[in-house]
């Protein structure tokens, strides 16, 4: 038998634990960090989410998207919304359900 820990927590809280672990013990990587960051933000989440989670200043998560070249995918392109992230349209339909009278008919 080997025992097992079963953790109920989304994807973003487990990335989250074990980059917190991973630095207390001295072992985290930009790479493996660059990889977590950009989960996270696909996932809908916030930049102060993503320091207050992971135990960032705001200004390394900047360096670390700059380093990593997540600015430059950015730079001098037009918004598309096939960018907008799952939690995104879930916080627009639950608008759009909450008020319908500001909808405009197309």
């Amino acid at each position: 038998m080997v025992p097992i820990v079963v953790l109920d927590k989304d994807i973003n809280d487990r990335m989250a634990s074990t980059v917190r672990h991973n630095r207390a013990r001295g072992t985290h990587s930009v790479a493996g960090m660059s990889s977590m960051v950009f989960s996270m933000l696909e996932n809908g989440w916030e930049d102060a989410e993503i320091c207050g989670e992971l135990g960032m200043e705001p200004e390394e998560l900047v360096r670390l998207k700059h380093i990593t070249g997540f600015s430059k995918l950015f730079a001098d392109v037009e918004y598309r919304k096939s960018w907008t992230t799952k939690k995104q349209i879930l916080i627009e339909k639950k608008w759009r359900d909450a008020h319908p009278e500001d909808q405009s008919v197309s």
